[in-house]
């Protein structure tokens, strides 16, 4: 039988992503926190879920003087994602997530207007 679930997640990804350095400056996306909800089909040990969500974003930008400006901001986001389950508590997930998110470095020219985030994830169910 195939049934629909739904479930609702918090998470946090400590990327450190370098969008752009030169000499000088260091242009950075740093760190997402996440609550979002997955609606979704499962079918025996399979499952496959939409997502949407907020995001609060942290860019870090800052230069060789040592000067730092750090950026923290919402976003939306959407995704995807494939569940399998491993046990009745541990499943593994492959996923996607889209973000249109607009920060410019205030130390160059590079500029970040959205971002995806392509995740393999293990999860423990407490519940």
């Amino acid at each position: 039988k195939h049934s629909f679930i739904t479930v609702i997640e918090a998470f946090y990804i400590n990327q450190q992503v370098i969008l752009n350095e030169t000499r000088n400056t260091k242009f950075e996306l740093h760190q997402n926190i996440g609550f979002g909800i997955k609606p979704g089909f499962y079918s025996g040990k399979h499952s496959v879920h939409l997502s949407a969500g907020i995001l609060g974003v942290y860019v870090f930008d800052q230069n060789n003087s040592g000067n730092q400006f750090d950026h923290f901001d919402e976003s939306y986001y959407y995704g995807m994602d494939y569940n399998y389950d491993l046990s009745n508590k541990l499943s593994c997930n492959f996923g996607v997530i889209l973000s249109e998110f607009y920060s410019r470095s205030h130390f160059g020219s590079a500029e970040l207007e959205e971002f995806a985030v392509l995740q393999f994830t293990l999860h423990y169910k407490i519940f």
